[in-house]
């Protein structure tokens, strides 16, 4: 419950301040670290020299390892600042063993630990943003600085009896700094997973007092018996961090710099390029560019040129290629790879052939045999090809008028579209049109050959 309750207490910034642009949450697990209280190693030394040991055991004592840390983190901020208002909890601990043969005196088996939890606010800096591999407002670095109010646990346990806490409340500050990777944006949504590594260094601003010990461990010492407790930990850290979807979605235009650049080099720009996927031979296409969530138009140099200056900010844009008897094509085109001067993208011819054939009885829009599948494949096809629209052409035989012949044509093709919007096809994918007898399969005055001009035919089509 307590766990639960911490979470809403800390989603709560990150639902409240949906007018900014950035929020984020993170939870952070430090495990490799160093404790740092050189009068409380003093007095664990003391005591491991001189301090009482179980009957024929001399080495027994205890031995403090290091330090470890679990946190909460959330914050929020302007799209465009650098400057992050963040509330975090934390909770730490002192990582302390005990040594010795104690197997045969378990009434020997004492133990000391060390703990706190913490509550605090602080501010988020961003110190860097990659050049290579970043979006705009995510930093590669940030660096924290915060004060919070501590709550600190002593706890000593001897399994022959006493279990003795002492708690004492406290402020403290904290500084962390992490560097950040990110996953992609996922169908376009506003939020971005982030992980990376952090380093989090702690102190305590009061000494904590840790003196009843001496009675329970019954070793009395002249050392101090307070200190302000320090840690360093190192550990990693998974989140998501969030933009405000309402964002406008204004063209990303090129800048003045990106202009000139150009016109004095256009090397300096990416350059797009379609080629036939069979024959590398060049061809002529469209681009559309957008943004790496999808929403805004990246406007291209001469329809062509992609700025580098694009790449500041985002991590990937999304290039569209169109050319005209071509499958469409969509590529993700990588910001980091700042060498690449060329784009090329690989377009497959649309075939001539037709992806369904479907016959049907004679002077009739009743289809012959079994369509199911055929109907699944045409539906599979287009589910595959987004871009993608179809043409559906209604033939006969030569038998009956030409006027007649182009109705029923016509009324044949009909009948694939419904079936193919019965489907989940979206209607104004689809085209319909009846030739009647004029494009002929065979030209064999036989019913046998006839019965083949009785058709419809399904292309793929990108207009």
């Amino acid at each position: 419950m307590r766990l639960i309750t911490l979470l809403i207490l800390f989603l709560l910034p990150t639902i409240s301040f949906s007018q900014v642009g950035l929020r984020y949450f993170h939870l952070n697990w430090n495990v490799v670290g160093r404790f740092d209280g050189p009068n409380f190693k003093q007095f664990v030394d003391e005591y491991n020299a001189h301090g009482p040991k179980p009957p024929g055991v001399s080495n027994y004592g205890f031995k403090v390892r290091g330090a470890d840390a679990f946190s909460l983190m959330t914050g929020f901020g302007t799209r465009s600042g650098k400057v992050l208002f963040t509330a975090s909890f934390v909770g730490g601990s002192t990582l302390i063993d005990r040594f010795g043969d104690t197997q045969s005196l378990p009434a020997w088996t004492k133990s000391i630990n060390y703990d706190y939890n913490d509550i605090g606010v602080g501010v988020m800096f961003h110190l860097f943003k990659s050049k290579s591999e970043n979006s705009a407002g995510f930093p590669r670095i940030e660096y924290q600085v915060g004060l919070d109010r501590e709550f600190n646990r002593f706890q000593y346990v001897d399994k022959s009896g006493p279990n003795n806490k002492y708690r004492t409340n406290n402020f403290g500050a904290s500084s962390f700094i992490q560097y950040n990777f990110y996953a992609p944006y996922l169908g376009g949504a506003p939020i971005r997973v982030v992980f990376g590594i952090n380093l989090r260094y702690h102190m305590s601003l009061s000494p904590v007092d840790f003196s009843p010990l001496q009675n329970d461990l019954n070793f009395h010492s002249n050392g101090k018996f307070s200190e302000g407790f320090k840690d360093l930990t190192l550990g990693v850290t998974l989140g998501f961090m969030h933009y405000n979807a309402k964002a406008k979605k204004e063209k990303i235009k090129p800048t003045d710099y990106d202009i000139n650049a150009f016109e004095r080099n256009p090397m300096r720009m990416l350059e797009l390029s379609a080629v036939d996927s069979a024959t590398s031979q060049p061809v002529s296409a469209t681009f559309d560019v957008l943004d790496e969530r999808k929403e805004k138009p990246v406007v291209l140099l001469r329809d062509k040129y992609l700025p580098r200056s694009v790449f500041k900010d985002m991590l990937t844009v999304y290039v569209t290629a169109r050319a005209k008897g071509y499958f469409v094509k969509e590529v993700a085109v990588e910001g980091y790879d700042t060498l690449k001067i060329f784009q090329e993208i690989r377009l497959r011819k649309i075939p001539q052939s037709p992806i369904g054939v479907f016959y049907f009885d004679q002077s009739s829009s009743k289809m012959k045999g079994e369509y199911t599948s055929k109907i699944d494949s045409v539906v599979s096809i287009l589910q595959s090809n987004s871009h993608m629209n179809i043409a559906i052409v209604g033939h006969t035989s030569a038998d009956g008028s030409s006027r007649l012949n182009k109705t029923l044509s016509l009324k044949r093709a009909k009948v694939i579209r419904r079936l193919l919007v019965k489907s989940g096809v979206d209607e104004q994918r689809i085209a319909v049109s009846g030739v009647g007898s004029m494009q002929p399969k065979v030209v064999r005055d036989t019913e046998e050959y006839q019965s083949i001009n009785r058709r419809v035919e399904v292309f793929l089509r990108n207009d």
